[in-house]
């Protein structure tokens, strides 16, 4: 884990928290631009696997409830602005 993530989570920061995990993000999707060519955009949540999509990681567990998986992934509170 970051230390500064660890710090502002264990200080209770709901603000630095989001702030330092933001700019973790983003230096993440410049190496993933780097690699791939696509630049991903930190304000959106993003799902990921790195290596390969094994069982075990259990990503079924994603869509066991549909219904629910869709309210998530389209509510206004997640999304970007």
């Amino acid at each position: 884990m970051d230390p500064d993530l660890e710090k502002t989570f264990d200080k209770g920061d709901d603000k630095a928290l989001m702030a330092r995990k933001k700019e973790l993000k983003y230096k993440l999707f410049r190496v993933v631009a780097n690699q791939t060519g696509k630049l991903f955009n930190p304000d959106i949540f993003t799902i990921v696997w790195a290596r390969r999509f094994a069982s075990y990681k259990r990503a079924n567990l994603l869509l066991s409830d549909f219904e629910r998986f869709l309210k998530i992934i389209n509510s206004e509170k997640y999304r970007y602005k």
